[in-house]
């Protein structure tokens, strides 16, 4: 029932978001490339699962839409937005500024709209249609693996929540551990576009991925077809094959002892494999739902670049809808 109240909140959302955002909304122009970007779609706290986030990356600005409940249980909604900016503010153990970006502004509330249905002002009300007022501060900090940090100021209080994006796909895990690959890994099938951040003369590289062949091996190396997601329980190797061309692309989850199955030892992660070399590589947790982050050359060199590198990967790859 709370996530059905949320949703039909949302539905006020599109009715009414052309003038909020108006408020808000400057020049949307090209600006640079940042090592962390947002990617658009509804965003939830799993610690707080009754609030939904709407985020809109254009250009160099981002706008975010929250839909919550007030004290009493009623569906409100605020608004922020400002422009992207490299670099934390909040901060956490682990990364460096180089990988993040963030906006920081005022939180606007949303009030007085019309219901469904109407365009206009109800009869007998005398309260024009629709009012907006600040009631706090936000920083939002987003992160090259695709986590949003949500610092929010309001009644006196800070709130930290941190933001995934709402996967309607894969639905509820329940309590069992063995779990099909798309729970353990990213589904990456489907066809996807790469281009280079760096060098904007590269042409764009168009892939089409088939579904993966799945192999896993438990920790005695028998094979199985139940996949655990615990990192060390396992050896699995997924295997895309690209229907454009001879290219694929092979993630790997490996332990020490994974030579005795015909896979390199302490593999993890993705690798774009053409021609026998290695186009590009990533991080599992690169990975979002439409995007993906990579940087190019084998996967045993990403490990060490993800950490020092300050621009970020080179290559970002956007799923094609």
């Amino acid at each position: 029932m709370i996530g059905l109240q949320v949703f039909i909140a949302a539905g006020r959302f599109l009715r009414v978001c052309s003038l909020a955002l108006g408020l808000f909304a400057g020049c949307f122009c090209v600006g640079n490339a940042f090592a962390a970007t947002p990617e658009n779609g509804l965003y939830w706290d799993p610690g707080r699962p009754a609030q939904a986030y709407a985020i809109e990356h254009q250009g160099d600005r981002v706008a975010l839409v929250m839909l919550g409940y007030d004290e009493a249980g009623r569906a409100e909604w605020f608004t922020a937005s400002g422009p992207l900016q490299s670099g934390m503010l909040i901060g956490t153990h682990g990364h460096d500024p180089g990988d993040a970006s963030y906006i920081t502004g005022s939180l606007f509330r949303l009030a007085g709209g019309p219901p469904i249905g109407f365009s206009g002002l109800l009869p007998g009300d005398d309260v024009p249609y629709f009012t907006s007022a600040p009631v706090g501060q936000i920083t939002a900090e987003f992160y090259g693996d695709g986590r949003v940090i949500l610092l929010l100021r309001h009644n006196g209080q800070s709130v930290f929540s941190l933001l995934q994006r709402f996967n309607f796909g894969y639905g509820g895990f329940g309590r069992h551990d063995y779990l099909p690959h798309v729970n353990c890994w990213p589904n990456l099938a489907g066809e996807w576009v790469f281009v280079d951040r760096e060098d904007v003369s590269r042409p764009a590289r168009r892939f089409k991925l088939a579904q993966p062949q799945v192999r896993a091996w438990t920790q005695d190396l028998v094979p199985t077809s139940e996949l655990r997601c615990d990192f060390h329980d396992q050896t699995q190797d997924l295997l895309y094959a690209d229907e454009l061309s001879d290219a694929v692309l092979r993630c790997r989850r490996t332990r020490e002892d994974s030579g005795n199955v015909g896979i390199d030892p302490w593999t993890f992660g993705c690798a774009l494999v053409e021609a026998g070399e290695t186009v590009f590589s990533f991080e599992a947790n690169y990975t979002q739902l439409d995007r993906i982050r990579a940087w190019r050359g084998p996967l045993g060199e990403v490990g060490e670049r993800m950490f020092n590198d300050r621009d970020g990967p080179e290559m970002t790859g956007f799923r094609v809808r």
